[in-house]
């Protein structure tokens, strides 16, 4: 496995890992069930993913990706400030696009700045753009 993959598999994990997050630190503050069971899917099918980039990582012999605290914190601190006077169901499913349109934005950015990506790595990075992708048009219906 080249640099260029190692990189592109571990934004795919970093990604992934702060769209679980966030679905974890705002699924409680949803009222509307329907809304509540999109962010499971979701969040299910993100940890597909992450864990198809780590397996990819491991069995190439590298470190898979590990999140920091500082990290995790904002992400958390981001979304409390966020929902702290409005926990609409619009309004959560609008910051849940703006976060989904960030990762989409790393992710080719990560593929246009590695170049030499195995075709492998990217058609991943492009499986998790698509996920984002669908994920927003499901979320528009809330807006």
């Amino acid at each position: 496995m080249n640099k260029a993959d190692e990189q592109v598999y571990k934004d795919i994990q970093k990604n992934t890992e702060m769209g679980m997050k966030a679905i974890d630190a705002i699924r409680d503050k949803c009222a509307d069930e329907d809304f509540v069971f999109l962010l499971t899917k979701q969040n299910a099918e993100y940890h597909k993913l992450y864990n198809k980039a780590e397996n990819k990582l491991i069995d190439a012999k590298v470190e898979p990706y590990r999140g920091n605290a500082v990290d995790n914190f904002l992400l958390k601190m981001g979304i409390h400030v966020n929902t702290l006077l409005n926990t609409s169901t619009s309004h959560i499913a609008e910051i849940m696009i703006r976060e989904r349109n960030t990762g989409v934005t790393k992710l080719w950015k990560s593929l246009n700045h590695n170049s030499m990506v195995a075709a492998e790595a990217a058609e991943m990075a492009k499986e998790f753009i698509h996920l984002e992708e669908d994920g927003i048009e499901a979320l528009k219906k809330y807006l």
